[in-house]
């Protein structure tokens, strides 16, 4: 993502999010970080609400954003995608992962 500001000049900047601190603080969500480009160095705090949050999850439906991120990641990236989905759920639900060790072992006696 690009910022444009006229206040420095007319100079773009280039906004990282996947760089940005990411809090919850008091309910809401921050993103916390600094753009350092050229000679610029801008600290930013941006609080988004739940409808940023939403738009930027449907943006993940949207047949030319799916067509580019296929193109530009891979179709695995949909399996990261997936994987991380599941996880919250199974945690938000309260389902446990089984760990391998915790299942009892079958025996192995022959009839």
């Amino acid at each position: 993502m690009k910022l444009a500001s006229k206040g420095l000049g007319s100079v773009t900047l280039p906004f990282r999010l996947r760089e940005a601190d990411i809090r919850e603080e008091k309910g809401e969500i921050w993103l916390h970080g600094a753009i350092k480009e050229k000679k610029v160095h801008w600290t930013y705090r941006m609080r988004l609400e739940d409808a940023d949050i939403i738009n930027f999850v449907a943006l993940a439906k949207d047949d030319t954003i799916v067509a580019y991120l296929a193109q530009r990641c891979g179709p695995g990236i949909f399996l990261v995608v997936l994987k991380r989905v599941l996880r919250t759920l199974a945690h938000f639900l309260g389902i446990a992962r089984v760990q391998k060790n915790a299942l009892p072992e079958e025996s192995n006696k022959e009839a």
